[in-house]
């Protein structure tokens, strides 16, 4: 009797094991008629301006998109655009323990401008740390330490500045 239960264990679980094998490995070889859809490969940039895709009917409609951790955002016409680049830029004032972000930043870079202690960023949603990976300084290494509209608070990179904003940075 329990002879049997074990046989019969050992062929319910060989059984198991087959039909797991079979549904991973089989719907890999059947191709139900659809196109395979691959992905356009990332892109490795250094700032906005080598991110330019050419779209439309006949490709040559420019469309900006931004760097972000030296890889463009979007690599294909057909992919989401995350940070659609607007005409209106939303302006705030950013300071950084003496430093100078206009000359720091690269004058490629068309989503996040510096003039002076003016930021001006040509989209919506682009985060306090994405303002700043547009200078060449590493603040990796920094404990940083914020002041937002005169009010003392703990630096977070996800902050997403508003309109006429006045943030302060120490490090």
């Amino acid at each position: 009797m329990v002879k049997s239960k074990q046989r019969v264990t050992q062929v319910l679980t060989i059984i198991f094991l087959i039909l797991v094998v079979v549904g991973f490995t089989v719907p890999g070889f059947l191709n139900f008629g659809e196109e395979t859809n691959t992905l356009a490969e990332p892109r490795i940039c250094q700032n906005d301006a080598q991110c330019y895709l050419m779209c439309g009917e006949n490709q040559n409609e420019p469309v900006a998109v931004p760097c972000s951790q030296n890889l463009c955002v979007r690599n294909d016409c057909n992919g989401p655009l995350f940070y659609p680049y607007q005409l209106e830029p939303l302006t705030f004032q950013l300071t950084v323990s003496n430093l100078s972000l206009e000359k720091l930043s690269d004058p490629s870079n068309i989503y996040v401008v510096f003039k002076g202690q003016e930021v001006k960023v040509f989209t919506a949603g682009f985060s306090l740390a994405q303002i700043l990976e547009r200078i060449k300084f590493d603040f990796s290494k920094k404990v940083m330490n914020a002041s937002i509209n005169g009010e003392e608070a703990a630096y977070y990179p996800s902050y997403i500045p508003k309109e006429g904003d006045k943030i302060i940075l120490t490090y």
